[in-house]
């Protein structure tokens, strides 16, 4: 909110550049989780401003379909990880696909200073200072979103990082198959996004309602996930790629379509950064914990526990709407 945007994407993609670079030539675990945790601060640098340059030269309609064709560009990138990575283990061993994630990152960033328009640094204006801080409702209904977010990291990003190990574990098939499997989730989360974007385009104009109905299609989608485990690899890849879709959907709509309501604080950034904040402590969840839950449950408890995690969400969601409608009437955003 304070610095200018363009430069800090700028930053963060020099930043994860060097990072993909370092990476192959970590001898240790250690040096790997310290060169990879910098690799995270700097892909932080990515949405909140994006978010704050989208808010700032895109009009209201425009700006929806602009963040609407971010989420599919992102995953795309997922797919096409997905993609490469077992065909440059095949080619060159793992640190080949680090090697092409730093050439593309090289290319990304010369294209960005170049091509992205420069809004400069963003003074909050009169209005902004005047509009003061948020109000103690507000900031309850914010921590609701936040905890309804986490549980959605939990699960896009647990469903992503541990299918390929789910499908492997339970149908015996071989790693770089399972890995490939991957790629159906980012297909379905791209269709998953156009329909969460019509619905709030058309239909359902509180962010956090249409969250909720994401939360419980993913609750259908990870309950039937535990009702057919075993019985087919197809199922239970079609079924995690609709949780992931309907997660994609609730992610969309929370971190893209609320930030822009705190424009009166001026804190568009910071908003933005804070539900991301709360994504990714859901991620960094799933990565160890679904890990420990399956080794110590099973995978048949792990889905069970995805289903509950998607119900939690759909609840938390639904009642936080109900507020959040009040708030907009009254102008608080």
């Amino acid at each position: 909110d304070r610095l200018n945007p363009k430069k800090l994407i700028f930053a963060g993609l020099i930043v994860t550049l060097s990072m993909n670079l370092v990476i192959p030539f970590c001898k240790a675990a250690l040096g790997m989780t310290a060169a990879w945790a910098i690799n995270g601060m700097a892909q932080a640098f990515m949405w909140p401003p994006l978010i704050k340059i989208m808010t700032t030269i895109f009009h209201k309609e425009d700006y929806q379909r602009s963040c609407l064709v971010v989420s599919f560009a992102s995953s795309i990138g997922t797919m096409l990880v997905y993609l490469l990575s077992p065909l440059c283990i095949y080619l060159g061993g793992w640190r080949l696909i680090f090697f092409v994630s730093a050439i593309c990152a090289a290319v990304m960033a010369a294209v960005w200073y170049r091509k992205c328009p420069d809004p400069g640094k963003q003074q909050s204006t009169a209005a902004e200072k005047k509009a003061g801080a948020l109000s103690h409702r507000v900031y309850l209904i914010l921590g609701l979103t936040m905890l309804a977010i986490a549980l959605q990291g939990v699960l896009r990003d647990g469903v992503t990082t541990w299918m390929p190990s789910y499908i492997a574990d339970t149908f015996h098939l071989d790693n770089k198959f399972a890995i490939l499997t991957g790629v159906v989730l980012p297909v379905i989360s791209i269709l998953m996004l156009q329909v969460a974007s019509i619905l709030y385009r058309k239909k359902i104009r509180t962010e956090l309602t249409l969250a909720s109905l994401m939360f419980f299609g993913g609750f259908l989608a990870s309950f039937l996930m535990f009702l057919a485990n075993g019985m087919s690899a197809g199922i239970s890849v079609a079924l995690a790629a609709a949780l992931s879709g309907f997660m994609h959907g609730a992610n969309w709509v929370m971190t893209s379509m609320i930030p822009p309501h705190f424009a009166k604080y001026g804190n568009i950034s910071f908003i933005s950064g804070l539900l991301n904040f709360s994504a990714y402590i859901g991620s960094a969840a799933s990565a160890y914990g679904i890990a420990a839950f399956s080794e110590r449950f099973s995978w048949n408890s792990t889905l069970f526990l995805w289903a509950m995690l998607a119900l939690a969400g759909c609840v938390v969601c639904f009642f936080s709407g109900i507020y959040w409608r009040w708030f907009k009437k009254n102008n608080e955003l």
